[in-house]
């Protein structure tokens, strides 16, 4: 079955995650704000650059997570390119680029500033 849960859900002893995990994707093929739905971001850098904007940190609360994926296999020539909302910064940076063919860059907040989690 499904549970739908409007707020957070707390787990003092852990979850049991036997069924796996479904994030919220979506496919990107031109410039786009990250919305609070999604989390996994196919990026189609087919002939053009993409810039995706991370929502203000927070806004998006603390722990929230996107994974930005280039699924053309094509970032060296038309990079990924993710932007800090406004002035916000990504460890440090205002824009992080994915710059090696069908690489990805995992970013979370702490609710004040995002990290680089993970890249491929």
């Amino acid at each position: 079955g499904t549970n739908t849960f409007s707020a957070a859900l707390t787990a003092s002893t852990g979850i049991d995650l036997g069924g796996g995990l479904s994030y919220g994707t979506a496919v990107k093929t031109a410039n786009f704000t990250a919305a609070i739905d999604e989390c996994l971001l196919f990026c189609d850098l087919t002939g053009s650059v993409i810039t995706g904007t991370l929502p203000a940190a927070a806004t998006a609360g603390a722990g929230k997570t996107y994974i930005f994926k280039d699924i053309s296999g094509s970032a060296s020539t038309y990079n990924l390119v993710i932007d800090g909302n406004g002035s916000e910064t990504i460890d440090g940076a205002t824009q992080v680029k994915i710059t090696s063919n069908s690489g990805s860059v995992t970013v979370t907040t702490n609710g004040q500033h995002w990290y680089i989690i993970g890249t491929s």
